[in-house]
């Protein structure tokens, strides 16, 4: 079966967004003794790009393993719903 890219990046996409939450509170730390006005819950450094760039593998991988048992045969919707999603 020919896997589709479209396919792919939407699940892709889905998964990233979802990743996104599971690695943002990574290395965060707060100030103790924050300046007048500033969240006391802020990060001293967020270290975004760093963070986007561990997302964006992570995700990949994640998205593969949910994307490639259906591309590949081994899984339908229809055995899922037959199956009744393994409850």
């Amino acid at each position: 079966m020919v896997v589709n890219i479209f396919e792919f990046f939407f699940v892709y996409l889905a998964t990233w967004w979802i990743t996104l939450f599971v690695v943002l509170p990574f290395g965060v730390e707060r100030d103790d003794y924050p300046q007048a006005g500033h969240d006391s819950g802020a990060p001293i450094k967020a270290n975004i790009k760093k963070k986007f760039l561990i997302n964006s593998v992570l995700a990949f991988f994640v998205a593969l393993a949910i994307y490639l048992p259906f591309a590949m045969g081994w899984l339908s919707l229809k055995d899922l719903a037959k199956d009744g999603w393994g409850i």
